[in-house]
């Protein structure tokens, strides 16, 4: 009898047998897997605010609530970064740490420069996911140079040892802890 993978032992336990072919079905609806293949990190900035939207309460209260009162774009952020807002918070991905803008009080960790900051601007439920919005776009920018799917690779390729057996979670890790050690992202990704 062949050896079971623990990722396999672990689908065939909790997921559908059709899963993953059902997972990129609705993936390549959504233009996901076309996104992916031609490096459209804006189109996969506007997914992943997306889907990351859909914490603290429940998916269709989250949706919603989007379809009600928009999404966040790559352009949006872009828009409200073009005139190089004075917050010194918005000067870089590295910077961005610790912004601290809560919408709920209106405050943030720079409230001089809160009456002209573009983050409170997006239409995202909450401060938090403002930071998320803005803090991935600058990781987007900053880290991986505009392009998400690349640098995913990147970090993938620099895995050596491929026929170890520890070598998909150690892929896995590879991206993980890329992402952790970029501080102003760690919660975010």
């Amino acid at each position: 009898m062949p050896a079971v993978s623990p990722l396999a032992s672990i689908c065939q336990i909790a997921a559908e047998p059709s899963y993953f072919t059902s997972l990129h079905h609705r993936l390549a609806k959504r233009g996901i897997v076309a996104a992916v293949q031609a490096h459209d990190t804006p189109a996969l900035f506007g997914w992943l605010v997306e889907v990351l939207s859909l914490q603290g309460i429940s998916d269709a209260a989250a949706f919603t609530f989007m379809d009600q009162h928009g999404r966040a774009s790559w352009d949006d952020v872009a828009h409200g970064l073009q005139n190089q807002p004075t917050c010194p918070k918005l000067t870089s991905h590295w910077h961005f740490h610790r912004c601290a803008f809560v919408r709920s009080r209106g405050t943030c960790a720079e409230p001089t420069h809160y009456p002209a900051c573009p983050l409170p601007a997006l239409p995202l439920r909450n401060g938090a996911l403002n930071r998320m919005a803005y803090g991935l776009f600058l990781f987007l920018r900053d880290i991986c140079e505009g392009d998400l799917v690349a640098w995913i690779d990147q970090q993938l390729e620099a895995v050596l040892d491929t026929i170890s057996p520890d070598y998909p979670e150690r892929l896995g890790q590879a991206v993980i802890a890329q992402c952790g050690t970029y501080s102003g992202f760690r919660t975010r990704c």
